[in-house]
């Protein structure tokens, strides 16, 4: 998009206003074809996403949006046959799912290993730990690292 002062441009729900363009550059043009050209005085020329109050300024946006969830999120071991992305919470003790991803993966619980916290692919992530508060400690650590 190319926009100047005073445009508004809906992107999704959300609308970006320029409120006002504060520098302006002349470009300078040196050297000859299209190899041999350059442009300068456009080197300190920086945009700002500022809060409609104005209070709050940033060079950049990180945007997301809410998909509706349709299905249950929370089942049962017993009912995951059919579920695609899994994270996985408990181990192979109490845990069916767990039991079977323990095999595949290679994956040990132990005393001197007592948490699991772990991507063993691209849709199962596992949360486990070799005591009921070992693997509350291992949730601890999976919803901690969700917040950086």
């Amino acid at each position: 998009w190319t926009m100047h002062e005073g445009d508004e441009k809906q992107a999704g729900d959300v609308t970006i206003k320029v409120q006002s363009i504060d520098e302006t550059a002349t470009p300078t043009v040196s050297g000859t074809g299209a190899a041999g050209a350059s442009v300068s005085g456009k080197e300190n020329l920086k945009a700002y996403i500022v809060s409609q109050d104005g209070s709050e300024k940033t060079q950049s946006l990180t945007a997301s949006v809410r998909v509706p969830v349709t299905d249950n999120l929370v089942v049962l071991d017993s009912d995951a046959a059919n579920v695609g992305t899994k994270i996985v919470v408990g181990g192979p003790a109490v845990n069916s799912v767990a039991k079977d991803v323990f095999q595949t993966a290679g994956l040990e619980l132990s005393p001197s290993n007592p948490k699991i916290v772990k991507a063993v692919d691209a849709k199962t992530v596992v949360i486990a730990g070799y005591t009921a508060e070992d693997t509350r400690a291992a949730v601890d650590e999976f919803l901690a690292a969700l917040g950086q």
